[in-house]
């Protein structure tokens, strides 16, 4: 053994053979702490160990017994640690048949697995900080404005769940209010909010009579009825290929070929809404459960469980013959007198 001092020494037993020891004496025996081997452990670092194992014996402890606790700590964190993608599936296999849709289940993966999972999804979720979460959300904050704000929401919840699990501590890195807000500009600044170009209520008998002579299942999915005579298979309104519905731009193709392009599908919804609102005396509650829109508080959703069906089917049929009358065109649109209010 070659000394260094300090109670640091260099055994050589072979040339393949050669490690760090540091000797020490403890309730009048005489131990050996291996630091590692001359091949690992430099002759700098080999001394760096021994003076932490001299603080810890100065402070009345065994460097060999607290370096075994640490190391068994060590071994018990990693056994029990866990990545942020697995906290993030275990999050969404333990909360999946609460949510509305599969399909919103599986745009919760998705978001993810795009955005966040390259860059700290192996990692332990004890180690997501802000950094690594800034790392994701600056570049799409403002390209992505929408979807960054429901990754960014995502990304919280789950590291909110790990820590309710005891898999982390501490703030959370993803947090808005009090914490990115002073990092990230507001979304609504970023991106305001617009609302989808929709057609003037009294326009809409004109344009389903043009829809009319309009060819293919996308025109008809816009007309609803006519497919139920000539249903081809399993889809009420089928795509191109076998087996597969209509694709998801097909009915905004439709309104293009019809120079259409300064209106939208999902606009409809705002036409009819403004048409229920000025022409039919309903209750602003039936109104909104037809658009399928959450109504009231959770107190009163409690209470009032009734989907009014009868109602809303009356409200319907008024909108489809509405939607069925010619306006001349160029011409004020008389108000029609309302409706009686369904009893």
């Amino acid at each position: 053994m070659y000394p260094d001092g300090g109670g640091l020494y260099l055994c050589v037993g072979s040339e393949s053979a050669r490690s760090w020891i540091f000797r020490f004496s403890r309730d009048g025996r005489t131990r050996y702490m291996g630091l590692g081997s001359l091949a690992a452990v430099s002759l700098a670092e080999a001394r760096q160990k021994a003076a932490e194992a001299r603080r810890v014996l100065a402070g009345g402890q065994d460097p060999i017994a607290v370096r075994d606790a640490q190391d068994a700590a060590a071994r018990a964190l990693e056994a029990t640690a866990m990545t942020f993608r697995q906290c993030a599936e275990a999050y969404i296999a333990a909360h999946k048949d609460g949510w509305r849709s599969t399909k919103h289940a599986a745009q919760w993966f998705t978001t993810l697995e795009t955005y966040a999972f390259p860059t700290f999804g192996d990692l332990p979720v004890a180690a997501v900080d802000v950094g690594l979460v800034l790392k994701v959300l600056e570049p799409i904050w403002q390209a992505k404005t929408e979807t960054a704000s429901r990754l960014r929401g995502r990304i919280e919840v789950v590291l909110s769940w790990a820590k309710t699990r005891g898999y982390r501590s501490g703030e959370n890195p993803a947090a808005w209010r009090g914490h990115l807000q002073n990092l990230l500009p507001p979304r609504r600044k970023v991106r305001p909010d617009r609302h989808l170009p929709a057609l003037p209520y009294p326009e809409i008998g004109n344009l389903m009579a043009e829809l009319g002579a309009e060819q293919g299942v996308a025109a008809r999915a816009l007309e609803l009825k006519a497919m139920s005579g000539i249903r081809m298979n399993d889809f009420v309104f089928p795509g191109r290929g076998a087996g597969r519905p209509l694709g998801g731009r097909a009915l905004i193709d439709v309104l293009a070929r019809m120079g259409r392009r300064d209106i939208t599908v999902h606009g409809f919804r705002a036409s009819f809404r403004s048409w229920a609102a000025e022409q039919t005396r309903y209750p602003r509650e039936i109104c909104e459960q037809a658009l399928g829109h959450v109504v009231g508080s959770s107190v009163e959703r409690a209470y009032q469980r009734s989907d009014v069906i009868d109602h809303r089917r009356k409200l319907m049929d008024e909108w489809a013959k509405y939607c069925a009358t010619l306006a001349p065109r160029g011409e004020v649109v008389p108000i029609r007198r309302p409706s009686a209010a369904p009893e």
